[in-house]
């Protein structure tokens, strides 16, 4: 079961589409990673989720704890900074809005790649126009449009991971 959520910032109006599957059945999710080949190997990650609208936030939350992953959320860069200093867990991948109040995706994105330069960023945007710009910018940062499915969420997120530059050695 599918439910489409619509934000609306200004004149534009961004959908996504999430899960309303937020219990533990995680079929649907292990067959959508095997299909895009994402090997079960989430759990060695953990996604640091910024986005402004508490329930898309949250759905992607979800859906991503379902597929494996360690999960952090914080609702504006502000937050993502707090929580990046006070989690476990480093993260692996800053997964954030570009439009939110206070600090922008792509400047968050900035401060998280000095901070963990290991680290991969994934911007989501409706607007078109923030996108392109920040790609010149931002040297491991990919991109992804609103609105997008589940199926297109996990793999942009596999394939940013995958695209990890090698490990620092002393």
């Amino acid at each position: 079961m599918q439910a489409a959520v619509t934000s609306s910032t200004g004149n534009l109006k961004e959908t996504i589409v999430a899960s309303s599957v937020i219990d533990s059945s995680t079929a649907g999710f292990q067959t959508i990673n095997a299909a895009y080949g994402a090997v079960r190997l989430a759990a060695r990650h953990t996604i640091l989720v910024v986005e402004d609208e508490t329930f898309v936030r949250e759905a992607m939350a979800a859906v991503l704890r379902s597929s494996g992953y360690r999960v952090l959320t914080a609702v504006d860069g502000r937050e993502a900074l707090a929580t990046c200093r006070e989690c476990a867990w480093p993260p692996d991948l800053l997964l954030s809005d570009m439009v939110m109040p206070g600090m922008s995706g792509a400047h968050l994105a900035t401060l998280f790649e000095a901070m963990y330069p290991w680290s991969q960023a994934l911007l989501m945007s409706g607007y078109t126009e923030e996108l392109s710009p920040c790609r010149a910018r931002l040297h491991r940062t990919a991109q992804l449009r609103k609105p997008f499915s589940i199926g297109t969420l996990i793999k942009a997120i596999a394939e940013t991971l995958n695209a990890r530059a090698p490990a620092l050695t002393a």
